[in-house]
């Protein structure tokens, strides 16, 4: 089944992005598996060019007032995309004078190795920006990210551990946690992360959809 499946995301590919593939990150996270109406396609493939790599998309399918659905190349850096992310973003929230009302939202892909089914994390109004754009708070929580090390508060801590530290801090007051993220940083490892966010059920601490990048 799981064959049959990567099989059918592999030919999906090629008959719709002009003979591109694309390798999606896999998890054993279950993410959200709703069917998702009313949606466009936005394909970020990995590209070596002149021996560097770059962000190749296919948004061509993007049409106004729809949910958008980011199918994203885990080999990819942060560095290789997330400019044109926060456009695409900034854009879509734009109003419109033809809005149909609804709230469209926007999705990040991954495969879930459990289920053989394509698995999604919700990515709405989340942008990027540097990190001396960053508002220090003595209620804030630091999340800082590279590809093989993850501090909490300046501690290290296993990917596996997150939540189990995160809830440390539900009987506390509310905090704001901020994502830092060197620009190194794969996309592979950046859903993982985002993926186990996602199970967070701490009313006390609230995401931050402001993400921050170093060099």
């Amino acid at each position: 089944m799981k064959k049959i499946f990567c099989l059918l995301i592999f030919i999906f590919v090629l008959t719709s992005c002009n003979k591109k593939t694309i390798k999606l990150p896999t998890n054993t996270i279950k993410g959200i598996q709703d069917t998702i109406y009313d949606n466009s396609k936005i394909w970020f493939f990995y590209e070596l060019k002149d021996q560097d790599t770059t962000a190749l998309i296919n948004k061509n399918n993007k049409l106004a007032n729809t949910h958008y659905i980011f199918n994203i190349d885990k080999r990819l850096k942060l560095k290789h995309f997330m400019e044109d992310l926060n456009k695409i973003q900034f854009k879509k929230e734009q109003p419109s004078m033809h809005s149909n009302g609804k709230y469209m939202h926007s999705y990040l892909t991954y495969l879930d190795t459990k289920t053989s089914r394509l698995s999604m994390v919700l990515f709405d109004s989340v942008k990027f920006f540097p990190l001396n754009g960053i508002k220090k708070s003595k209620n804030q929580i630091l999340l800082n990210y590279s590809n093989n090390n993850l501090l909490l508060n300046h501690k290290k801590i296993l990917l596996n551990n997150l939540l189990n530290e995160l809830n440390k801090y539900k009987d506390s007051s509310s905090r704001v946690l901020n994502l830092i993220w060197s620009n190194e940083v794969t996309y592979d490892n950046y859903i993982k992360l985002k993926a186990n966010l996602q199970q967070l059920k701490v009313d006390s601490i609230y995401i931050n959809k402001k993400e921050y990048i170093r060099n």
